[in-house]
C-alpha cells in the first residue's frame, strides 16, 4: 500500500469514526496480488470518538485514532495471507 492510499484510508476512516460507525468495510486489490479469487472484503472495528470538544478537536482525535488504526491494519505482513473465508475480521477498538 502507498502513501496515496493509506492517506486515502486514513480520511476514511477518519470520516467514519466522526459518524460514530463501528466497522470499516475494506476491499483491496492486495488480495488479487496474493493470489486469492473472488471479492474479499475486511472489516476493521473502529474505536469511539470523541463527543466532547470542539468540531476541530473531535476531527483531530478521530484522525489520530484513524492513523493507528492504518498504520496496524498496514503493519500486516504481506505473506500473511487472507483466510479462506470472504471475510477477515480485523478488531482494533
Amino acid at each position: 500500500m502507498d502513501w496515496n492510499e493509506k492517506y486515502a484510508l486514513t480520511e476514511a476512516i477518519t470520516k467514519a469514526i466522526m459518524r460514530g460507525e463501528d466497522e470499516y468495510k475494506y476491499s483491496s486489490e492486495c488480495f488479487k496480488i496474493l493470489g486469492v479469487s473472488g471479492e474479499k472484503i475486511t472489516i476493521i472495528s473502529l474505536p469511539l470518538g470523541q463527543r466532547t470538544g470542539t468540531n476541530h478537536q473531535q476531527e483531530t482525535y478521530a484522525r489520530m485514532k484513524a492513523q493507528e488504526v492504518v498504520e496496524v491494519f498496514c503493519g500486516r505482513p504481506i505473506s500473511q495471507k487472507p483466510s479462506s473465508d470472504d471475510r477477515d475480521y480485523v478488531d482494533y477498538a
